[in-house]
């Protein structure tokens, strides 16, 4: 056993650093799992990259334009409304709160 592990180890430090792609191709050589050479790389104090960096997430992330609070206060003024008359819409979706908008103009 301990055999395996020198050569898991020469395959780990030559690889240096690690990454999914690698542990991978390292896994099947071996006959482990991928997690199991992360793992053994870890210990052995190499360093891990991920092997293409994760895109940035949508979420939370303000979109551009007017917020959804003043896109309802053009409607509200588009139709001579009171300021917080139309309070349930903050709930609707951007989308149609664009094409309300659109419609109001064009009557």
């Amino acid at each position: 056993m301990a055999n395996n592990y020198q050569a898991l180890d020469k395959d780990i430090r030559d690889a240096e650093p690690i990454n999914m792609l690698n542990a991978e191709l390292i896994a099947k050589r071996h006959n482990v799992k991928p997690r199991m050479v992360l793992a053994r790389a870890i210990s052995l104090g190499i360093r891990y990259t991920p092997a293409t960096p994760t895109p940035p997430s949508i979420y939370g992330r303000r979109q551009e334009g007017p917020t959804k609070k003043e896109l309802i206060r053009q409607l509200e003024v588009g139709m001579k409304a009171e300021e917080g008359e139309f309070l349930g819409l903050d709930m609707a979706h951007r989308s149609a709160l664009e094409a309300l908008i659109k419609r109001v103009k064009d009557i």
